[in-house]
This record gives structure tokens, sequence and C-alpha cells, in this order.
């Protein structure tokens, strides 16, 4: 039953719902608990800002990899942040820590990224003759397509730099392609919720099934996709089961309500939620303590 769910929301359901399109940025920088970071101010710069393709949507590649890190699998954060190259329009470095400058030295030789990467540098560094500055800021500079942006920090406009970085990535994002399937994390975040609002309350196990018929590399895909919905608070885990919060109800229910075929859709997902509430009712007596019956 279980792969009937998944083969109907990836049939019937999911190419059908549609979501205001918007550019996917992954912006690297300072940890947060750095007091001294502009990160955070240039994302919220960047996300209220309007452009003529939709909205500017922003990443921090550490909230999609924490859990697969944290639990010791044989993925580093380069390695899963080269496998998901395709989900992003652009990289926006801001060079301001260790980490920051390693990414760059990785990302510079990237194939699939150097061509789209936006490197904020602070201007006393224009000059300097140092590594960063004479290899991989000249390299993108000279060789690729992207792009390197100057600022002051001691006499900040955050205003304006978040203005040219949104200029800068108009033009990196013209000529890159992303993967619009549910092979890419950012993209699968609108198939589960579709996933957890049929099966709520529903494990990872379960997840993982309906997930699996539609994507090889489950694994990284579908916890990266979660550890996003979680991040932006619209999914719950509460004693192991995934649900959808008013936030991430509203979320669906906005996608539900601009796709023209919406009747029909919404019969599909009461007669899954049947399916689902059967096979839940036949086995799983945790539910119906959980439901009061």
């Amino acid at each position: 039953m279980l792969d009937e769910i998944s083969k109907t929301i990836n049939e019937e359901i999911f190419p059908k719902l549609k979501e205001e399109e918007s550019l996917k940025i992954f912006l690297v920088g300072a940890g947060r608990e750095s007091k001294k970071s502009i990160r955070e101010d240039i994302r919220k710069g960047l996300t209220m800002m309007r452009r003529y393709r939709g909205w500017i949507d922003i990443y921090y590649p550490e909230n999609l990899f924490e859990e697969l890190l944290s639990k010791g699998t044989m993925y580093d954060l380069l390695s899963l942040e080269n496998l998901l190259a395709d989900s992003v329009h652009a990289v926006l470095i801001v060079l301001e820590s260790p980490g920051a400058i390693a990414e760059l030295g990785a990302f510079a030789n990237h194939k699939k990224l150097n061509n789209r990467l936006i490197v904020v540098v602070d201007e006393k560094h224009k000059k300097d003759k140092s590594f960063i500055m004479l290899g991989p800021v000249r390299h993108l500079k000279n060789e690729t397509n992207s792009k390197i942006i100057f600022y002051n920090p001691r006499k900040p406009d955050i205003h304006g730099l978040v203005e040219k970085i949104r200029k800068t990535i108009r033009e990196v994002s013209n000529e890159a392609k992303v993967d619009s399937s549910v092979r890419n994390p950012i993209v699968a975040q609108l198939f589960l919720l579709v996933a957890i609002y049929v099966m709520e309350p529903v494990n990872m196990e379960e997840l993982k099934i309906v997930f699996q018929q539609q994507v090889g590399d489950v694994d990284i895909i579908l916890t990266s996709a979660l550890n996003i919905l979680i991040t932006q608070k619209e999914i719950s885990l509460i004693d192991g089961t995934y649900e959808l919060t008013k936030k991430g109800l509203n979320r669906f229910k906005k996608s539900l309500e601009t796709t023209p075929e919406r009747r029909i859709i919404e019969k599909s997902l009461d007669k899954l939620r049947v399916i689902r509430l059967n096979l839940t009712l036949r086995g799983n007596t945790s539910y119906r303590r959980r439901r009061g019956h």
C-alpha cells in the first residue's frame, strides 16, 4: 500500500502542484555564533526582495546536512555539497571565516559550481598578493563566469551590498540549470509535505519506502529535505514521527489552491488518506493510543 501511495503522489499529485518560482541560493559564511558575521543580514535582505523570476530562497548548507554529519556517516560536508551541486542557481560565499575560505578553494575547482559562484570579499584584500587573491579569486575572475564583489565592513552599507548581490545573482543564475525533480532536496520539500499530509503521523522508515520509489540516494536527499522543513518550522518531529505544522499545512494548501486540477487532486488525496488510515488502524496500536481510540 505504501507503494501505491508513492506512485499516486509521484504521478497524479506532485507534478501538478506548483509553487511560486524562485531562485535557490546556498549562502556560505561565518557561523551564526559569530557576532561580526554579515551572513544573516544578507539573507534577510535578499529574501525580502522580489525579482522577475520570483523570490530568492536562501539555504545554509550546514542546515541541510547537519543530521547526516552528526550520525557519523561516510559523508563529509564537502562531499554532500558536491552531490547537491545541481540543487541551486548560485552559491554565495561571504569570505569572512576559515570555513568559507576552505569552501572557496574547493568550489573554485568544481566543474559544476565554479561558474555560479558569487564571492563577497573585504575590499582591504583587493590588492593582496595572498594565495586566496592570486589563486581562487583570480581564477574565478579570469577563467569563469563567477563574480567577485568587494565591500567595506568598516563602513557597512548592507542595503547597497544586498542590492549589488541581487543583481549579480540575476546574471549568474541566467546560465544555471537546476534539477527540478525530487532528486533535488530543495524541490523534494513539496513531495514530502504531500506525503506527510497523507500519512501523518509517519516515521522515517515509512517515508523512506514512499520516497525511495522515486530516487536512489534516499538517505542524502530525504534527510536533507526533512532538515530544511524542520528548520523552516513546516514539519515537527515528535516521538520519532513527522507531522505538518500549521505553517507547513498552509504552504501545502497554498500550492493546492493555485493548481487548476485542484478538485481531482483533492479526490486523490482523500483516497490515499483512507488507504493510510485503514493500513494504520489494522496494525498500529500506538496510532490508536495517540488518537484516543
